[in-house]
């Protein structure tokens, strides 16, 4: 019985050793670029982004994309990155900046679809600022059309309006204070359609097509999260959102530190049954 007691308390110390540490931890970050506007106007302001509150970042940028009309610096094909010097699993979170998987008739993305898609399913997070609607198949299948279309809207500069579960969401709420007003201040462009609404957490629509301003959709162990804010001249007002997606996408990450408390839970099951 002693060794019981033992070892229940041990258990629970682990528990309450790991459940403190939970509540805070680092992630690597893959900033995708592609488009020059995103990498120079977006994503600078990304990177700056190393820790918010509690959690704390690390960005690797990748410039894709050579031969569009508009390619970052230094641009390679994405599938010569992934897989080779970028190994996916080495990230937690990935953030495309505008135009990030193609814009204006080039899609970037074709030749590790399945890649990403397989990330995100094993629980990766990604976000997404606006995309062109001009490009093949848009936004591309590294996102599951399949099981839950969606498309790409021409849309133009609109004000919005914060859902019920936008208020109930931290998305505008931590690390800062996000209103109406603020989301009035970006500049918005081309937007998500969900096929079915009900399959995406909606927390933000525009004013002109009561379409998604910010959306978010589960998918496997991860999701993806999006917002059509245009990088041209958006910042910088949208900075403030910057952080909170990145708190959002941490908060929403499960880190594999957690998987042993399972184990833990059946061990404690075990004994209570002796």
């Amino acid at each position: 019985m002693k060794k019981q007691l033992a070892t229940l308390g041990l258990a629970a110390l682990v528990l309450i050793g790991a459940s403190s540490l939970s509540f805070a931890n680092h992630f690597e970050v893959l900033v995708i670029n592609g488009d020059s506007e995103g990498a120079n106007n977006e994503a600078a302001v990304v990177i700056q982004k190393t820790e918010l509150l509690e959690h704390t970042f690390a960005f690797t940028q990748i410039n894709i994309g050579p031969n569009s009309n508009r390619p970052p610096a230094g641009a390679e094909d994405i599938d010569k990155l992934i897989g080779k010097s970028i190994i996916l699993s080495d990230f937690q979170l990935i953030y495309f900046t505008w135009n990030g998987p193609g814009h204006d008739g080039s899609y970037f993305m074709g030749e590790v679809e399945e890649d990403f898609l397989d990330w995100v399913k094993n629980g990766g997070i990604v976000y997404m600022s606006a995309m062109d609607d001009n490009f093949p198949n848009s936004p591309g299948a590294w996102m599951p059309l399949d099981e839950f279309p969606v498309t790409v809207q021409n849309t133009a500069d609109a004000t919005g309006k914060i859902t019920d579960a936008g208020k109930a969401s931290i998305i505008f709420s931590k690390p800062n204070k996000i209103t109406e007003n603020d989301i009035g201040s970006w500049t918005l462009d081309d937007n998500f359609a969900p096929g079915n609404p009900d399959d995406w957490k909606i927390y933000a629509i525009r004013g002109d097509n009561n379409q998604p301003v910010v959306c978010y959709l589960p998918y496997g162990k991860g999701g993806y999260l999006e917002c059509c804010i245009d990088a041209r001249s958006t910042f910088p007002a949208a900075e403030p959102f910057v952080e909170n997606a990145l708190y959002f996408m941490a908060e929403k990450y499960v880190p594999e530190a957690v998987k042993p408390l399972g184990k833990l839970a059946t061990m404690w099951g075990d004994l209570k049954s002796q």
